[in-house]
């Protein structure tokens, strides 16, 4: 038996096999990241709030009014942090790293060291394709997580910690700096100054 899945970028139809079910595999079309589970319709989940996009383009409008997306996008960076430091990071295939003081562990595997409790903010890097054809950070959208056993949910797979946000955040000076200084572990500087609309909005106060 074999799994239909649809790729995002190209709407290519793929079928899979079973065994496959909840990796993430490269579509043999677009070489788009696609993730095997079974094609079902789209299911908007409530918010309080509508999310803002900060310093965004046109090319990535806001999410409607009282909706958010069931997943993590494939093509964007995720991080979570305080008002003092980064504590979580996201990246495809090998899902949340906490940072655990000494350097950042694999969540799920750690989960008895993340606290239940805090006032987190969820950001997300959008990542858009430039004309050069080359992909490369865009603007952030953040999030506030609810205060009570929002982190956990990090050990628990990619997505739960969705279903944790309440609303939209403004990200203050700090997490601005704390957002810049995550780009700079995962971008050449030469590559990120590419991102000048970017930067100069994580540098003002």
């Amino acid at each position: 038996m074999t799994i239909r899945v649809i790729c995002k970028k190209c709407n290519s139809k793929l079928d899979a096999k079973d065994e496959l079910l909840g990796q993430v595999k490269l579509c043999p079309k677009c070489k788009n990241p696609v993730k095997i589970i079974p094609e079902t319709p789209p299911r908007e989940v409530p918010m309080k709030a509508e999310i803002i996009s900060e310093n965004r383009t046109d090319n990535n409008p806001p999410l409607a009014a009282g909706k958010i997306s069931r997943e993590l996008n494939v093509h964007s960076k995720y991080c979570i942090c305080t008002e003092e430091r980064l504590v979580a990071t996201w990246e495809i295939g090998k899902g949340w790293a906490y940072n655990a003081g000494t350097g950042f562990v694999n969540a799920a595997k750690n989960s008895n060291i993340i606290p239940e409790t805090g006032d987190f903010t969820l950001v997300e890097i959008a990542v858009e394709e430039a004309d050069d054809g080359v992909k490369r950070p865009s603007h952030v959208k953040a999030y506030e997580l609810t205060s009570r056993r929002a982190l956990p949910a990090i050990a628990q797979g990619d997505n739960p910690i969705l279903e944790k946000i309440t609303s939209e955040k403004t990200l203050s000076k700090i997490q601005k700096g704390l957002v810049l200084d995550f780009l700079r572990t995962v971008y050449m500087p030469d590559f990120l100054y590419e991102s000048k609309g970017l930067i100069h909005f994580l540098r003002e106060d």
